[in-house]
């Protein structure tokens, strides 16, 4: 039997910051959907990855030279990881939350795990648990349901196809992010490193690519208001958001982590219900638990995340 106060280190230390992380996702992705109604998608990128780099490497207090090290060992595979996670990735998922409602793409999104099952298998010859193929199968089957508000109506024909497509390439894209950090994980890559370099190589690709999109029409003189959102959806709820998601890791293991991850796409649902007037139908619901239930099952079979460079 456990000691009182081990269990009340175990809430405070390890579920409360799990949970408070998974949560402010959600309020990240509400604020990026506000936030492109005034923000073109690639500022966004950039201006987010800058900030979200910049608090990591103050927090952690990451040495440059170490960092610099650490690139120039591993480039392509960082390079990737970038590219895949931070920048194509989280452009498709700004592009999804631009076409479909809030709750809807958090909960699309949330396919991730099936890809990066998939390509592990591939390419990091891991086992396919092939017990849990039942429940990709339930959970695409599931997503389809979620897509079209009423699939026995001949909706699909008007659903949001852009939308849908974004959504499952940024989780395409997030699965390939997953499979190169597991290969510099056992490369003795720390969690830290990897997220600074992660947005920090994300930052420097958004640059040009947002001096070529939007040309002279590019302006940063957005409102009070516009600045305060971004600033909150960088450092509070991505960057602060991972610091307590690591923290709460040396305390609960994959299996509970993934489980207080569903965090997301409930508060998603509920800020896109109260603030943006979302709706769901009856056959949307019935599939949002199977989804999450089916999501859940495979996540909690992933291996145990990198570890988190410790510091004073």
């Amino acid at each position: 039997m456990s000691h009182p106060s081990h269990r009340k280190n175990y809430f405070r230390q390890g579920v409360l910051p799990i949970l408070v992380a998974a949560a402010l996702w959600a309020v990240g992705y509400y604020l990026r959907k506000s936030l492109l109604k005034s923000v073109p998608p690639l500022v966004l990128i950039f201006l987010i990855s800058t900030i979200v780099a910049v608090f990591i490497f103050l927090v952690y207090r990451l040495d440059a030279k170490h960092l610099w090290d650490r690139f120039k060992a591993h480039k392509y595979k960082l390079i990737g990881l970038s590219l895949s996670g931070a920048f194509v990735g989280s452009t498709l998922m700004l592009i999804g939350l631009d076409h479909l409602d809030l709750g809807v793409a958090t909960l699309l999104e949330k396919l991730q795990p099936l890809f990066t099952l998939g390509m592990a298998a591939v390419f990091l010859n891991e086992k396919l648990a092939w017990k849990l193929v039942p429940y990709g199968v339930l959970a695409v089957i599931a997503s389809y349901f979620i897509s079209v508000p009423h699939p026995f109506d001949g909706e699909i024909l008007k659903a949001d196809f852009v939308g849908i497509a974004a959504i499952a390439g940024a989780a395409f894209c997030w699965g390939i992010s997953s499979v190169l950090g597991r290969f510099l994980v056992k490369a003795k890559v720390f969690s830290a490193e990897l997220a600074f370099m992660r947005f920090a190589v994300a930052a420097v690709v958004a640059l040009p690519c947002m001096f070529l999109v939007q040309g002279p029409a590019l302006s940063l003189h957005f409102t009070p208001t516009a600045w305060l959102m971004i600033f909150v959806a960088a450092m509070g709820c991505t960057g602060y958001g991972y610091v307590l998601y690591y923290n709460g890791l040396k305390w609960v293991d994959a299996p509970t982590a993934g489980f207080l991850e569903l965090v997301t796409p409930a508060v998603s649902l509920f800020l896109g219900i109260v603030f943006l007037q979302e709706r769901l139908s009856l056959s949307q619901w019935m599939a949002v638990p199977v989804m999450l239930f089916s999501v859940y099952r495979i996540t909690a079979a992933r291996p145990a995340p990198p570890p988190v460079k410790e510091t004073s």
